[in-house]
């Protein structure tokens, strides 16, 4: 039938008597294609589903049957139907930041993607965009993002503002701030300060440590103490105490970047201050910018916040598609993708990568650090040290770059200021830099899928600012504040 232009449109098959049979409904229609296969073991479907996912393929029906009295599987995949969708504000000069977008998303696959640039404190661009099915909305302007890792911005600018105020110093000590649970069996640990844990340089090296790391650790923790799941922030100090560190804290040249870190800087946080983490967040850093927005973000698919987007994993192996434990259910059965709750508990991850926001809330927290005379979250000077090197030397392989108080830097003539987010699901940018032509240019750009497309994002922002292009002379923060 396939001669004649018909392809599989679903299939079902059955043994009876130890014969199996097919039934199928076959389907001529133009642009209709499918892809089939059966006689597959359950290993060989696992890979094949990945390849079709891989090839932005849909999985439309299977059925499962018996041959000989092994378990085979017959399968029927169509190509996704996507099309492209632009929302937001935008001005015609500005055309060339959708097209690079586009661009991005549909090499990788992306279906939600999100897109702000503030020139010279003024927001002139704020786009969602959907490269979607028909089951998946393109995402608004004012959609919700994971952000990953760009939320050790906010946990460095408060612990900034708590130095300012005098509740805190650089030099103070994790055990002096927080409750240490367990036993501390690395007397090292009574030297961790605050600046150590800013820099990532506390003693903690998620690459040596056999990989171990604590944010990611959920099952390990949980067996080891012989506690039901979701385990605590405080079950995971008190595990990690009874680790050695990896080495003395704040001797080592550049740094080792560690969630755990600034997960024990927002515990600092609600110490000092006596409020839960996310409230002194909004109340210090987001309400006096009219950021309304920006919230924690929850762990699974039944807990999205309304207006949050889906998230999607990136090409991977069949082990990135393979359902695992669920490390926040109590009792939970196999049943979580990566992207919610099989691989790390957001709730947990909070002040190092747990918050949920927009682009244009990202470009607003961001451009307040413009002109640190008049900022409203921070001094003059506290803006100074949020961005400032420090004593531990720069990132490896870059000598003109430090991790600063939850910002890289980047020096020279043009600085730029940024960080990146990774999740399963997530791949984020917030990106700061003054040109050569003086203009301050502050810019989030954020997708709902980790992809090999979009590894380098930095690159691939800073290219779309620094290309030669127009203007326009327009302010739109009251489309959004």
């Amino acid at each position: 039938m396939k001669e004649q232009g018909y392809h599989v449109a679903h299939l079902d098959a059955h043994t009876v008597g130890g014969q199996t049979t097919f039934a199928g409904i076959w389907l001529i229609q133009a642009g209709y294609v499918s892809h089939s296969r059966h006689n597959m073991d359950l290993a060989t479907f696992r890979e094949q589903c990945v390849t079709w996912i891989n090839e932005d393929q849909r999985l439309v029906c299977f059925s499962g049957y018996g041959l000989t009295g092994a378990k085979r599987v017959a399968a029927v995949a169509v190509p996704e139907v996507r099309r492209w969708v632009a929302t937001g504000s935008t001005h015609p000069e500005l055309a060339r930041f959708d097209d690079a977008v586009k661009e991005l998303m549909q090499a990788g696959t992306i279906s939600s993607g999100s897109l702000a640039i503030a020139r010279n404190g003024a927001l002139v661009l704020a786009r969602g965009y959907g490269w979607c099915t028909e089951e998946e909305p393109p995402a608004q302007a004012t959609s919700l993002f994971r952000l990953a890792s760009i939320s050790k911005t906010f946990t460095g600018t408060a612990i900034v503002r708590l130095i300012e105020e005098g509740r805190l110093t650089m030099a103070d000590r994790l055990v002096d701030l927080i409750a240490m649970p367990g036993a501390i069996v690395d007397a090292r640990m009574n030297a961790v300060s605050v600046a150590h844990l800013l820099h990532h340089v506390g003693g903690w090296d998620r690459t040596h440590s056999h990989r171990f790391d604590p944010m990611r650790a959920d099952l390990t923790i949980a067996q080891a103490f012989n506690i039901p799941l979701p385990i605590t922030k405080e079950a995971i100090v008190s595990f990690t105490n009874g680790r050695n560190l990896d080495f003395p804290p704040g001797q080592i040249n550049g740094y080792k970047y560690t969630n755990y870190g600034y997960m024990l800087l927002g515990l600092i946080i609600e110490g000092v201050t006596g409020q839960p983490y996310e409230a002194y967040i909004q109340d210090t850093l987001f309400r006096p910018l009219g950021i309304q927005r920006l919230r924690l973000g929850r762990t699974l698919l039944r807990d999205r916040l309304p207006g949050e987007v889906l998230y999607h994993n990136g090409n991977m192996s069949s082990n990135g598609h393979t359902l695992r434990r669920n490390v926040v259910l109590r009792d939970a059965p196999v049943n979580a993708s990566s992207t919610y709750g099989g691989t790390r508990s957001l709730e947990n991850l909070a002040a190092a990568g747990g918050w949920v926001g927009t682009a244009v809330d990202l470009v607003r927290f961001a451009s307040a650090f413009d002109d640190p005379e008049h900022c409203p979250i921070l001094s003059k000077q506290s803006v100074s040290t949020l961005f400032a090197p420090h004593a531990y030397g720069d990132m490896p392989a870059n000598n003109n770059t430090h991790y600063a108080c939850g910002w890289r830097v980047r020096r020279g003539a043009n600085p730029e200021q940024f960080h990146t987010g990774t999740l399963e699901g997530t791949r984020t940018l917030l990106w700061r830099r003054q040109t050569a032509a003086g203009d301050r240019i502050n810019a989030a750009l954020l997708f709902n899928k980790n992809s090999e497309n979009v590894s380098n994002l930095t690159s691939s922002l800073r290219n779309m600012i620094m290309a030669d292009g127009p203007w326009p002379n327009v302010r739109i923060w009251d489309q959004y504040f």
